[in-house]
């Protein structure tokens, strides 16, 4: 007789204590060459914590007491994680959320897994009564921009990053020169209400939701001083 292999996979939340590894080698894969420096050091940092292991599954009900705070979901093939999306609410108990690092093994990809859990991520928001999902995902990466508009999103703003080539470290003085009218200085203290109005007045309007600006994100203490 001849046995043939059919592999189980199903949906299921991020299990700290044993996902993060896997994760972070899925993320290092689908998103190589695009992680900025910060998202790099992110990865590093989740496979480190992964190895940990067992010590991160007790942990996990202090770090995510709250379900609806969880990290998100994976998706697993013959015991093996081939996709994941995180979640998470936009602000403290706000009826907003966030979706983020949705990724799938290359092998695995065109099957309708980023599309599962995405839908799975919008039933969980639901679900917890949120009514407002939004995510970031890159003008040229246009299977997914073709994903997200046929589940009903919408552009609602863009983010620009703006990168200067290395040059050598200089010693003194300043990168550029300044108009004659324009001059700089050291953030003060009583410089804080200025910075957020001016920080409120660029973001654009549909975005406020998302990430909102509050006035304690530019508190300067005695050490920025």
């Amino acid at each position: 007789s001849i046995t043939h292999h059919f592999p189980t996979s199903h949906i299921r939340p991020l299990d700290t204590g044993r996902d993060l590894v896997a994760v972070a080698d899925l993320l290092e894969e689908a998103f190589r060459g695009e992680l900025e420096p910060a998202g790099v050091r992110a990865v590093r940092e989740m496979r480190l914590l992964g190895q940990w292991g067992g010590l991160l599954a007790t942990l996990d009900s202090l770090i995510f007491p709250d379900a609806a705070m969880g990290p998100g979901y994976v998706w697993v093939e013959d015991n093996q994680v081939v996709g994941h999306l995180s979640l998470r609410r936009a602000t403290h108990r706000a009826a907003a959320w966030l979706i983020g690092n949705v990724a799938v093994r290359a092998d695995h990809r065109r099957r309708g897994i980023a599309r599962a859990l995405m839908e799975h991520a919008i039933e969980h928001i639901r679900r917890q009564g949120g009514h407002q999902a939004s995510l970031l995902v890159r003008a040229s990466n246009l299977a997914a921009v073709r994903l997200y508009t046929a589940m009903g999103f919408r552009q609602t703003g863009a983010l620009a990053h703006w990168r200067r080539p290395p040059t050598p470290r200089r010693t003194a003085g300043p990168l550029c020169a300044l108009p004659a009218d324009v001059s700089a200085r050291q953030a003060r203290a009583g410089d804080q209400r200025k910075i957020y109005d001016m920080a409120r007045a660029t973001q654009p309007e549909d975005m406020a939701w998302v990430e909102p600006v509050r006035c304690s994100d530019f508190y300067l203490s005695l050490i920025h001083i």
